[in-house]
């Protein structure tokens, strides 16, 4: 659910110095363009690089200029304009959840249906109507919307609604040609809400071999209004994040690549309400109440890449992450319920990914294969008041392990056939205060066959079958409150299977 703030005047101040031969100091500009132009933006995320009409899939590749539109917005407001998805909360910034085609609710569980990236790092939070991504538009140059479980070959058994990845900016996007060093600054006001942003970038490029991007950015507003002048609850909130990103090359003709970055994203608000999905009341008038709300963020990674100009057939790109995203609530006040949510919620993960894609060709033909594999270990950390308190939301560790294949054929430049195979091996264990100390082994699988056919210079079609499975989440398996009054509290461990999906697609481009 999303309102819309009325429009009050705005004031952008944005000036880019950029050092070399000459030093000019200009405004930036806003350009936009229409959806048809995303149809013709490279994909990165389905495979072999490609124009996004040329994919055997529904995708959506939004760039700098759509997301410069929003200003000062949400990841959702970027999103928003994007057929087949919509933003599942309120207009605060404080975990904002998806829903891609029907699959996304906001509320448990329904994280894991859709896949989130930054910079090939997956994002992950669930926790009860309080949102799922936390992370300032201003840091990205790049989002891929990939719709519909195809892509649950590459990023992991379960992705039924999809995958986001979302792309951070670098200090090429800053620098001009041979020019060492750049400064962008952007100072945003709003009167609606008194809306102040500053966001300022410094890119840094000693040598062809390296480059550094610094960037930083505060964030504060008082409560916004809509059209009619009634307060948007969720909108006062205060930010400070960071950015830290660099890449070195070496080698005789600089094959090899290491690339390391650290995005922070922090904000707090008092007063906001507990349930982001509906704001502050649901269905039947259950008032969910308000808190004081701190939000945490941390994405960090460490990525090598070895590609030798004189062999296609290595193409080796090695990562390990870290991903942590936390709230922080306290001060809960209702007038509808005496029960407490003073707790804290927080989602740990360490991982890492290997993989290879593979290129030849031949009189007629290209063919791109890719293989790798990945482990994540997440835990996840809940802690509450009282031992009553943690029959819900509970704690526990999962560990995944996931092997994965997907081969790419280009006929005649007319003709993709796109074939691709996963398999999960996960195992997850209960906190200490869960009722049961019982380990939960379990395998995903997921499989797509997808075909796209050139008819003409302008005319093309594209159909694909896919098949994934969910495995349960701590969520599911260790809460062990009653299901209905009378009823045994105990947890669902040994009592669910995965959740399986089969996907038919026909389109037209």
């Amino acid at each position: 659910m999303s309102q819309h703030v009325s429009g009050k005047s705005c004031l952008i101040l944005s000036t880019a110095i950029t050092v070399g031969l000459n030093v000019p100091l200009h405004a930036q500009e806003t350009q936009t363009e229409g959806f048809s132009t995303n149809l013709g933006r490279i994909v990165v995320g389905a495979g072999a690089p490609k124009v996004a009409i040329d994919a055997p899939q529904s995708i959506t590749v939004l760039e700098e200029e759509d997301i410069a539109r929003v200003q000062s917005g949400t990841i959702g407001d970027v999103l928003e304009n994007s057929p087949g998805i919509s933003t599942v909360g309120s207009e605060s910034r404080f975990g904002e959840s998806f829903n891609i085609r029907g699959i996304g609710g906001g509320t448990s569980a329904d994280e894991p249906r859709i896949v989130t990236l930054i910079d090939g790092v997956k994002k992950y939070y669930e926790s009860y109507r309080q949102g799922s991504l936390f992370t300032d538009p201003e840091f990205f140059k790049n989002v891929e919307i990939l719709r519909g479980p195809s892509s649950s070959t590459l990023y992991g058994a379960g992705a039924i609604g999809g995958v986001i990845a979302l792309e951070t900016r670098d200090a090429a996007d800053f620098l001009e040609a041979g020019d060492p060093f750049a400064f962008d600054q952007k100072v945003e006001f709003k009167s609606n809400g008194s809306v102040f942003e500053s966001t300022s970038f410094l890119a840094f490029a000693p040598n062809e071999r390296s480059d550094i991007l610094l960037g930083a950015i505060y964030d504060t507003s008082s409560l916004q209004q809509d059209g009619s002048g009634n307060d948007i609850i969720g909108t006062e909130q205060n930010e400070l994040n960071f950015l830290a990103k660099g890449t070195f090359s070496f080698g005789d003709s600089l094959e090899h690549t290491v690339e390391a970055g650290y995005i922070r994203y922090r904000g707090e608000a008092d007063s906001q309400p507990l349930d982001v999905v509906e704001l502050v009341t649901v269905t039947g008038g259950f008032d969910f109440g308000f808190v004081d709300r701190e939000v945490e963020d941390d994405t960090a990674f460490v990525k090598y890449g070895y590609s030798p100009l004189s062999n296609g057939l290595i193409n080796l790109e090695a990562q390990i992450a870290y991903s942590n995203s936390a709230q922080f609530v306290s001060n809960f006040t209702s007038p509808a319920s005496a029960s407490s949510f003073d707790s804290d919620y927080k989602y740990e993960t360490i991982s890492t990914r290997l993989q290879n894609q593979s290129e030849w060709f031949g009189d007629g033909f290209e063919n791109f294969l890719t293989v790798g594999i990945d482990y994540s270990n997440q835990d996840r950390i809940t802690l509450r008041d009282t031992a009553a308190n943690a029959q819900f939301q509970p704690e526990g560790t999962t560990s995944t392990i996931g092997v994965f294949a997907q081969n790419e054929l280009v006929l005649n430049e007319r003709v993709t056939v796109l074939t691709g195979a996963r398999v999960d091996f996960q195992n997850t264990s209960p906190g200490p205060l869960v009722p049961t100390d019982e380990d939960v082994s379990g395998t995903g699988l997921a499989g797509t066959f997808a075909l796209h056919y050139q008819t003409t210079e302008e005319v093309a079609v594209f159909g694909s079958v896919s098949y994934t499975e969910r495995l349960p989440v701590v969520d599911e398996l260790y809460d062990s409150r009653a299901a209905f009054p009378g009823a045994a509290d105990q947890p669902a461990v040994g009592t669910l299977r995965n959740e399986k999906s089969l996907n038919f697609e026909l389109g037209a481009s």
